[in-house]
This record gives structure tokens, C-alpha cells and sequence, in this order.
């Protein structure tokens, strides 16, 4: 089993969480541990069993969609040798090789940002 961790910077939750419920992939909420600070919104883990090899195409579909349904949205991919991808123009191809050697992602919504001028 695989464990990509998300980190989402916005309130609502559910534009992510329903492309990937349509997209088929498992996630869960995880829960950071009690008095350490929260610098996001939410981190969800996104679950990939092994025997899923449609899973990375199916991902990056979801993050494609996201870009495209959310105007403004970034999604940064982390990889495991240190680099840092924004995933904006990218084809879902593209994305796919990149998520192959993700170590995390990171998801930026500003529309839904609370900020102290809002």
C-alpha cells in the first residue's frame, strides 16, 4: 500500500474530495496529533493498493479537473528527490510521471481562503 499525503489550504474540502470519490481513489482524513500547530486547512492521505495500477492516471485526472473547474486552484507536487512542481499547464501525462515519484501534494484554493479582510 501507498500513502500520498495532501495538504489542503482551503475550508471546503469538497471539490477535492468528490473528484476523487468519482475518480475512485480512497483518502482519509488524517488527524494531527493533539497541541501541534495546523498551518493548512486539512490533511487528507490519499490510499493506493497495490494491485491499483489505474491509480496515478486517475489522479492526475482529478488534479487536471481541479485546475480546471476551480480557476485560481494550484496543486504543487512534492517529489522524493526535493523538487517542486506546479502542476498548472502541465498534460495529465505529464502529471502522472511527476505523481510516480510524489513524496506529497499540496492543494491552494484562494477562493475559499478566510483571510482578516474577508
Amino acid at each position: 500500500m501507498i500513502i500520498l499525503p495532501v495538504i489542503i489550504f482551503k475550508n471546503d474540502l469538497s471539490p477535492f474530495t468528490n473528484l476523487l470519490t468519482e475518480g475512485g481513489i480512497a483518502y482519509r482524513l488524517r488527524q494531527l496529533p493533539v497541541g501541534r500547530a495546523m498551518g493548512s486547512g486539512h490533511t487528507l492521505e490519499l490510499v493506493q493498493s497495490v494491485n491499483n495500477a489505474a491509480f496515478w492516471a486517475s489522479l492526475a485526472t482529478v488534479i487536471v479537473a481541479l485546475i480546471n473547474k476551480r480557476r485560481g486552484s494550484k496543486v504543487i507536487i512534492s517529489t522524493k528527490n526535493g523538487a517542486v512542481i506546479n502542476a498548472e499547464g502541465l498534460s495529465p501525462s505529464e502529471i502522472e510521471q511527476v505523481l510516480r515519484v510524489a513524496s506529497s501534494l499540496t492543494i491552494i484554493d484562494p477562493k475559499t481562503i478566510e483571510t482578516k479582510d474577508s
